[in-house]
């Protein structure tokens, strides 16, 4: 049994879409496509506008033809950054709140301000090592959205060297040799727009890093900023009390003269590179050209697929929660909504009641009146008194309705149907927080997901026939609540309902 899946890669300057299938021990790709990105769809600060983005996915997907739907995000960005660090052996909440501490203490300027996933590597009696992939949580956000907003399901975001290291340390073979994955090796994987370089020690993936791109690849200045950016980080992991030392390095990725990039790579390292042409992990499907096998980020993106997902591994995860938390919600509020009409309708019968015993009496006020003028008529002819009294009875009565009268017909008479109303006419991305009545005026408490759905809810109200006016105040600031992930703004919608009910009375 197989699963399909769409991976994409966004670069400085292009989009890298993989279709392919994972199976129980490999991905079989099936397709890749590479395109340029337009300047507007490039990430601005690193954002990416979902009105904008959303629209040319769905765009260039529908040019290709492309049917799945499921995508899978492979994170290879400039400010994705990989830390490793050994902490006490703990359980799972406590490590949480370990690294949590960690990247405060390392990184204070942006304490709070990173998203974070880790990989344990290694267990021991008294510790275990792992490794930490961080970015800044807006990146992922509107990442997010731009995948939702072109009618795409948004999977998974694995860091690259997730990817890379499932792709590479999962291999049956490589160039149809059992692989070497046990021992200390480096693999440099280069493409035109995304480069990094990732270290192995006894099998587990110990770090990965993303090259300059500024130099053509292949050429020699390029080469030698990968050699200089290879023995930085080799110090700097020495520092950190890991000594590495590769006996070998493997090299993939799409150049058109690996063989060139291979000798002069040797000449620098003093060491064995091998080029993967072939990897256990990664097949393809005909008739593509064998350099498809040279795809490993994404080949590990379909091999780490959920289910097979390790926890805490994944950027999506906690915007999937949110999300499911939302619909929850929004179901429980829907609910709550019928509950509290319900209540409304129990709660209002007794004015509605009123109401239409208040439209009786009119009836019955015209033909007082015309039988008041009957015994006025009949007052000048007799003088009897009880014909005196009765007349002042009615005249009382009639004084006194008419004062009911007026005092009602001036109050709102806001019904249930008009209060769903209000609620039926939500955007989708509109949630209903509370709602109050008081007098004339309903006030609604909702959150949205951008200011054009506030826009269109506001010019849905004011067609409602019961509506004499809509103000929306109290909008929030977007992006606030970095700790729970959320998206959108909160906001608040005074609704003053027409005098006397009736949707043509003013």
């Amino acid at each position: 049994m197989s699963k399909q899946y769409t991976v994409l890669e966004f670069n400085n300057h292009s989009l890298k879409i993989v279709v392919g299938r994972q199976f129980k021990s490999y991905a079989l790709i099936e397709r890749v496509i590479t395109t340029v990105l337009p300047e507007n769809i490039r990430p601005d600060q690193g954002l990416f506008d979902p009105a904008v983005v959303g629209p040319y996915l769905k765009d260039i997907f529908y040019k290709l033809s492309l049917k799945n739907k499921r995508i899978i995000v492979s994170m290879a960005n400039r400010e994705l950054t990989s830390y490793i660090h050994n902490f006490p052996k703990t359980s799972n909440k406590d490590l949480s709140s370990e690294i949590e501490s960690y990247l405060a203490n390392s990184f204070p300027l942006h304490k709070g301000k990173l998203v974070w996933v880790y990989k344990i590597l290694k267990v021991t009696k008294h510790e275990q090592t792992i490794l930490i992939n961080a970015i800044h949580p807006t990146l992922v956000q509107s990442l997010y959205a731009s995948i939702e907003r072109a009618g795409l399901t948004p999977v998974a975001c694995l860091p690259l060297s997730i990817s890379l290291g499932k792709a590479v340390l999962q291999a049956d073979t490589i160039n149809i040799l059992p692989p070497e994955t046990s021992t200390s090796f480096g693999l440099f994987d280069i493409h035109e727009n995304s480069s990094s370089m990732s270290l192995f020690q006894d099998g587990i993936l110990i770090f990965n890093s993303i090259l300059p791109t500024e130099n053509r690849i292949e050429s020699t200045a390029f080469l030698g900023e990968i050699f200089t950016a290879y023995t930085q980080h080799i110090k700097s992991l020495a520092k950190h009390g890991f000594l590495i030392t590769p006996e070998r390095f493997y090299l993939s990725g799409s150049m058109k003269d690996p063989l060139k990039a291979r000798n002069l790579l040797e000449l620098k390292l003093n060491k064995t590179v091998d080029i993967i042409w072939a990897l256990g992990s990664v097949r393809a499907s005909a008739p593509q050209p064998a350099s498809i096998n040279q795809e490993l980020a994404t080949a590990g993106c379909l091999l780490s697929a959920p289910p097979t997902l390790q926890a805490n591994s994944d950027f999506f995860t906690p915007l999937h929660a949110l999300k499911q938390q939302r619909t929850r919600s929004r179901r429980s509020k829907s609910l709550l909504v019928g509950a509290s009409a319900l209540s409304l309708v129990l709660a209002l019968s007794f004015g509605l009641s009123y109401q239409n015993k208040l439209d009786h009496s009119k009836e019955r006020l015209q033909r007082l009146q015309s039988d008041l003028q009957q015994l006025q008529l009949s007052e000048v002819s007799s003088s009897s008194e009880n014909t005196y009294l009765t007349l002042e009875a009615t005249q009382i009565y009639h004084d006194r309705l008419l004062a009911t009268e007026s005092f009602i017909s001036n109050q709102s008479r806001i019904s249930s149907e008009q209060l769903l109303s209000l609620t039926r006419s939500m955007p989708p991305d509109i949630i209903l927080e509370s709602l109050t009545v008081e007098g004339s005026q309903i006030d609604l408490s909702c959150n949205a997901d951008t200011i054009e759905s506030i826009a269109r809810y506001e010019y849905l109200l004011k067609e409602l026939p019961f509506i004499t006016d809509v103000f929306i105040f109290s909008v929030s600031d977007p992006n606030r609540d970095v700790q729970n992930n959320s998206i959108g703004y909160s906001f608040i919608a005074n609704c003053y309902v027409r005098r006397g009910g009736d949707g043509d009375e003013t």
